[in-house]
This record gives structure tokens, sequence and C-alpha cells, in this order.
């Protein structure tokens, strides 16, 4: 058996790390849930939330990223224990560097800017708790 300590060690170090750490396949269905639940009703809609959880099976690895550095931000799934902030950095560095590297090639794809509408979202998310807290702290 496996400390919870240790396990949490395991997995805040699997993001600083590891090239690429994915979750489970349970934890990327709790996170489409969160989407449905948390964004999806946003005026941006970006899936077919009858389909996405088919869907996010087949996303690029970019969109990939992208969809988990915004869904992490909201997810009490214990795969990102102790290491959300990390994991939601992780997922957007990685996606921003996939990205912009497909930027300068001359096709497009439906992929490509969901993937930019998602980190957008993140963005104006982090930035709206950045907002909150000097509020909170100056108001």
């Amino acid at each position: 058996m496996i400390h919870a300590g240790l396990l949490t060690t395991a997995i805040t170090l699997s993001f600083l790390t590891k090239p690429r750490p994915i979750p489970p396949p349970s934890t990327i269905q709790s996170l489409v849930w969160v989407y449905k639940e948390r964004i999806a009703s946003q005026p941006l809609p970006l899936f077919d939330t009858a389909t996405l959880s088919h869907l996010v099976l087949k996303f690029s690895q970019a969109l990939l990223y992208s969809f988990l550095a915004l869904t992490v931000r909201f997810s009490d799934d214990a795969f990102f224990q102790n290491c959300r902030c990390q994991a939601v950095n992780f997922y957007k560095n990685s996606a921003r560097v996939l990205l912009f590297s497909q930027i300068a090639e001359p096709t497009g794809s439906l992929e490509l800017i969901q993937s930019f509408c998602l980190l957008c979202l993140n963005e104006i998310e982090g930035l709206s708790r950045v907002l909150e807290l000097a509020v909170w702290l100056y108001g």
C-alpha cells in the first residue's frame, strides 16, 4: 500500500519530471463532466457536449492540453490533489508550445481554433481570480 503523502509527491513530481503526464481515462471523463457543467454553457460553444466523451479521446495533443489546462482549474479529482496549479501551468505551457509552432503553418484547422479558444478562456479565468484576490486584499 502506498502512503498518501508519497502518492501526492509522486503526482506532483510527475508534472515536473515527466514529459507528457496525461491523466487516466477516468480522470479525463471527469473533466468532460466538469466542462459540461461549468464551461459549456458559456457564450462560446466549442464542442458538441453529446459527443464530447468520445471526442476527447481523439483530441490532438495540443487540443487535449488546452482542454486540460482549462478544466483542471475546476476539478477536485484525486489525480490533481495538491498539484492543481502545477498541472494547469504544465498543460497551459505545453499547449502554447505546440500551438505556437503550428500557427506559422499555412494550414489551419478547427482543432487549432478550439485550442486557442480554450487557452483564452483559461487566461480569462486566471485573470478573474487575480482580480478577485486583489479586490479582497485591497477592497
